[in-house]
C-alpha cells in the first residue's frame, strides 16, 4: 500500500479495531491494495453522489458488475462528492482489476462520474 509516496504494511493502516481505516489526512493520497478481501472492506465503505454514477455502497456496484474477487485497487484524486466511512472527500478515480478484466470509476469536483470496464489483452 501507498499513502503519501510510502510503503506502508496491511497493519499501518488498521485502527484499534482492527478494521482497515484511512485518516482524514491521507483521503486524497493514493491507495493501492492488492488483497481481495481488503479490496472488498475498503470498498464497502465507499458512497458515490452527484452527477452520473451514484451508489450507497461502491462495493454493490462492483458486485453487480462481475468483479466478485478483484485483485488489485487503486484509487486517486479528490472528489467531494464521494464518501468514505460517511466523510466527504474521497478518492475521484478508482481502478479495480479481477485478473483481464478492469473496471475504471472516475469523476470529480464538477465532473459528471462513469464507469468503464475493459478487458487486457
Amino acid at each position: 500500500k501507498l499513502i503519501r509516496g510510502k510503503r506502508l504494511d496491511h497493519k499501518s493502516l488498521r485502527g484499534h479495531t482492527g478494521q482497515l481505516c484511512y485518516n482524514a489526512a491521507a483521503m486524497m493520497d493514493k491507495v493501492t491494495l492488492q488483497n481481495p478481501e481488503e479490496i472488498l472492506t475498503f470498498l464497502a465503505d465507499v458512497s458515490l453522489k452527484g452527477r452520473g454514477l451514484t451508489t450507497d455502497s461502491l462495493l454493490e456496484q462492483v458486485l453487480d458488475e462481475g468483479f466478485t474477487e478483484p485483485i488489485y485497487l487503486n484509487a486517486s484524486g479528490e472528489d467531494p462528492e464521494a464518501f468514505y466511512q460517511g466523510k466527504p472527500g474521497a478518492w475521484a478515480v478508482y481502478q479495480i482489476r479481477e485478473w483481464k478484466r478492469v473496471m475504471t470509476i472516475s469523476g470529480g469536483p464538477g465532473q459528471e462520474r462513469r464507469i468503464q470496464i475493459t478487458e487486457t489483452p
